[in-house]
């Protein structure tokens, strides 16, 4: 009996020990993740569906503790992060005396309501601008439903989590927010499996207001329409091809009110843009021309009925954009285009004078 007491309390010594050396060294791996040294050598933890969240992330912070804040933050699809540059918006807005910071959270692979979900959950919180201006492209308006347009954050670790019902994932948001471990969970077969960009970032560089160039050339894009014999050529994708209608378009506009409602309850101006593309997306179908105008008019309707500000530097008329000089692809400016194009936008958010005053209230 006394034999057997003595072995009991033995083993509980054990495991508390072990218990303490556990604890020890779980402490010891949380306090050495966090060491600048450790994540220079190891790199930052990949806690979103692409690398380019964070870097702009990084850039933000950055620029609020540089600058003090972000008065204008752009989101929306990869034709934002390629096709606006906050320096150049900043700087046409000072030539007429608006000073203010903006910048770039554009992300590849965004839909309408991904891009509410990104605003909910992470921008308007971290950013907190004064105004959001959210460009919309004519696919968005009339494209995927909401199971696809989620689809590239299944890689992620907090987009499955923003989208989830347990009632457990606001505690895994936790645990991934505080602990370095938890963060760097996976890390081995990262390493291991090194997967490419699903997103083609890789060699671009995002400047430290979030502008992402593309280095893409147009010529090769045509090639790659031709060689694969793509009926449709550009405007193959999204329904291009087919009409503008009420039908197609109601989802869309449905998931801009999202978008509307979250900026606005965080007290947030919203400013709705359309974002030009190529012309012949449109023009190399018949009535393609009068098809992009009754999509930009869908769009001013739309922004009077829900009180929002809403810019359109192609007046209805996308002809002026059928000049392969200024794409790098159907959807993608140039650099030299995109910096032309922030010009062009600024100048059009000083004609408006309710727009303008909106951008001097900082």
């Amino acid at each position: 009996m006394f034999r057997s007491s003595t072995s009991s309390s033995e083993s509980r010594r054990r495991w508390r020990r072990a218990g303490l050396i556990a604890l020890v060294v779980v402490f010891a791996a949380e306090l050495a993740l966090r060491l600048p040294g450790v994540e220079a050598v190891i790199g930052p933890p990949d806690l979103y569906y692409q690398p380019g969240v964070q870097e702009r992330l990084a850039a933000l912070e950055e620029v609020q503790s540089n600058q003090g804040g972000i008065d204008v933050l752009f989101v929306g699809s990869s034709v934002v992060r390629t096709n606006i540059s906050p320096y150049e918006f900043d700087a046409t807005l000072a030539a007429d005396g608006v000073e203010l910071i903006s910048f770039n959270g554009g992300l590849s692979g965004m839909r309408i309501d991904p891009t509410r979900l990104y605003l909910e959950r992470l921008w308007l919180e971290v950013a907190q601008p004064r105004v959001v201006v959210q460009t919309v492209r004519y696919e968005d308006v009339i494209g995927a439903e909401p199971a696809e347009s989620f689809e590239p954050f299944a890689g992620g670790r907090y987009e499955p989590l923003w989208l989830s019902e347990s009632p457990l994932a606001p505690v895994q948001e936790a645990a991934l927010d505080s602990s370095r471990l938890v963060q760097y969970a996976g890390l081995l077969t990262e390493i291991l499996v090194t997967p490419e960009s699903a997103f083609g970032l890789d060699g671009f560089v995002i400047d430290d207001r979030g502008f992402n160039a593309t280095q893409r050339r147009l010529d090769d894009v045509r090639r790659e329409f031709a060689v694969e014999q793509i009926p449709g050529g550009p405007a193959a994708s999204r329904g291009y091809d087919g009409p503008f209608d009420d039908a197609r378009s109601a989802r869309g506009f449905e998931m801009l009110r999202a978008s509307i409602a979250v900026a606005e309850q965080s007290g947030a101006t919203y400013v709705l843009v359309n974002m030009p593309e190529h012309g012949d997306k449109f023009l190399q179908h018949e009535g393609g021309e009068e098809k992009y105008a009754a999509y930009v008019d869908a769009l001013r309707e739309f922004a009077v009925a829900e009180g929002v500000r809403f810019v359109d530097v192609t007046a209805g008329d996308i002809s002026e954009y059928q000049d392969d000089a200024r794409f790098a692809d159907f959807n993608h400016m140039t650099p030299d285009a995109a910096r032309a194009f922030t010009r062009v936008l600024a100048a059009a958010f000083l004609d408006e004078p309710e727009l303008r005053d909106v951008l001097a209230a900082g």
